[in-house]
């Protein structure tokens, strides 16, 4: 009773402080109104007019730099322009030149033997791609009935590239199968970001096909990533993974704002998933007492599966020429570093 009534009494002093605090407040802006109109008034009418648009001048920028900071992700432009192709010659005449002028070129032409060694093989590769927690490690599980990629529920379990071979079936068709290593990418957030996402970035534009894992909405950090992915102009598609955390009509509404990150494209899609869940079940024992037990739920990935199938297979043509449009582009940034920093090192001696 005693602490009741303690806890009335401060309840009360709060409320009586807060009172006491906004009558300043008010008391404070009343004297600077009045006493400002009353600076105006000396003036003359142009420079009272004056100030008042300089005030609100300064307002509306202050409201409009408040709003872009604040506001959501933009929905990506359709018809933004994608960068021109490059000609394979193009990238082999500079390499010949810069060779001539003693720039190191290794990293160039290791990317244009990258892409000669995946188009004579036989499989294709399929980068996956999301922010750390996300359940990429899980899905790579899942997909390949396997445990090969460690998992964890701690954030940034993988820290390098992990490349596991998968023979993949279409769920309509168990018989036809195709060869496809997967290739589990670091997430995002983790204490070396900026290197981990430019290693992600080219292991993603040396793939035949992207996929984007994630369990939400997009934040800004996503939204730029997964923005920069588009850009590569390769197939791609979001699995949308722990899809039983939401009900039926959240998740079509997920679905729905999901779906406008992506070019108006036959070759991205969207599908959900569901790598790795539980259920917590009644158990009775051999004593018939009654125990709570967690039970693995099967993973739902059929549709992630169809989806793969049909991109790799319906067009391999086009899939190849995207996987080369990409790869000479990261050739060519590789050639552009290159060349930079040769000139600094002239510049320094």
């Amino acid at each position: 009773m005693q602490v009741q009534s303690s806890l009335r009494l401060s309840l009360a002093a709060l409320i009586l402080v807060l009172t006491l605090v906004i009558i300043a407040v008010l008391l404070l802006a009343t004297d600077t109104a009045l006493s400002l109109w009353h600076q105006l008034t000396q003036l003359s009418p142009g420079a009272a007019i004056a100030y008042l648009v300089f005030v609100l001048l300064l307002t509306v920028i202050g409201v409009v730099v408040a709003w872009r900071m604040l506001r959501p992700p933009a929905v990506p432009n359709q018809s933004q322009n994608k960068p021109a192709p490059i000609a394979r010659e193009h990238i082999e005449q500079q390499l010949h030149d810069l060779h001539a002028q003693g720039v190191d070129i290794q990293a160039a032409q290791h990317e244009l033997d990258t892409l000669d060694q995946r188009r004579q093989e036989a499989h294709y590769f399929v980068a996956l791609f999301g922010s750390i927690s996300s359940g990429k490690s899980s899905l790579i599980n899942a997909l390949t009935q396997t445990e090969q990629q460690a998992t964890s529920a701690l954030g940034g379990t993988t820290q390098s590239a992990y490349h596991s071979r998968w023979q993949l079936t279409r769920p309509s068709e168990p018989d036809a199968e195709i060869t496809v290593e997967l290739i589990d990418l670091p997430g995002f957030a983790q204490v070396d970001a900026q290197a981990l996402a430019a290693q992600a970035q080219q292991e993603a534009s040396r793939a035949h096909v992207v996929v984007y894992v994630c369990d939400g909405d997009l934040n800004r950090e996503q939204y730029q990533a997964l923005q920069a992915l588009v850009s590569l102009g390769k197939p791609m598609v979001i699995a949308l993974n722990k899809s039983d955390w939401y009900r039926p009509e959240e998740l079509a509404q997920l679905q729905t704002r999901l779906q406008e990150y992506l070019p108006d494209d036959a070759l991205w899609s969207l599908v959900p998933v569901q790598a790795a869940s539980s259920e917590l079940v009644t158990v009775i024992d051999a004593q018939g007492e009654a125990q709570e037990q967690r039970r693995r739920v099967p993973a739902r990935i059929d549709a992630l599966r169809e989806q793969l199938y049909t991109l790799l297979v319906s067009d391999p043509q086009d899939i190849l020429q995207r996987l080369q449009h990409s790869a000479l582009h990261l050739a060519q940034e590789q050639l552009s570093l290159s060349q930079a920093q040769h000139r600094s090192e002239r510049a320094q001696q």
